[in-house]
């Protein structure tokens, strides 16, 4: 692989839910090879091995209508973001995916690299000297 596989400078939503940010983004090298996917990362916790990212893909959100398998993987998850592996925190997980899978499913398509103007703007400031702008958006 040569590029980035996870993008969250590129997302169709962000839920702070407490000290666990969600995601709804896409996981993919490429337009053509991604899927939507729920992230979830710890709000609070910044810096290399203090926290792993965790993915929820459209192609397993199926496996999260199981019980046993949503207390698996938030168990697992909730130690992956450096939480305590409490029932409160791996509660607040498992909320955290159950609640969110609506959105993964209503997910558009990832937006290409291409980008157009939508919009032009103009800003005039305090001295009534007016600056151009374009406001661009992904294809």
């Amino acid at each position: 692989m040569t590029g980035h596989v996870l993008d969250l400078t590129r997302h169709a939503f962000k839920h702070d839910i407490g000290d666990i940010s969600v995601w709804g983004t896409w996981i993919g090298e490429s337009h053509d090879d991604s899927e939507p996917c729920l992230v979830l990362t710890a709000r609070y916790r910044t810096g290399l091995g203090k926290s792993v990212p965790c993915c929820v893909a459209l192609s397993s959100a199926y496996k999260y209508d199981n019980p046993r398998y949503l207390l698996q993987r938030a168990m697992q998850f909730t130690k992956a973001l450096g939480m305590t592996d409490d029932m409160t925190n791996v509660h607040k997980v498992a909320d955290a995916i159950i609640n969110h899978l609506d959105d993964l499913v209503k997910m558009p398509n990832r937006p290409t690299d291409q980008k157009y103007v939508a919009a032009d703007a103009v800003i005039t400031d305090e001295h009534g000297r007016e600056h151009s702008f374009e406001i661009v958006d992904h294809l």
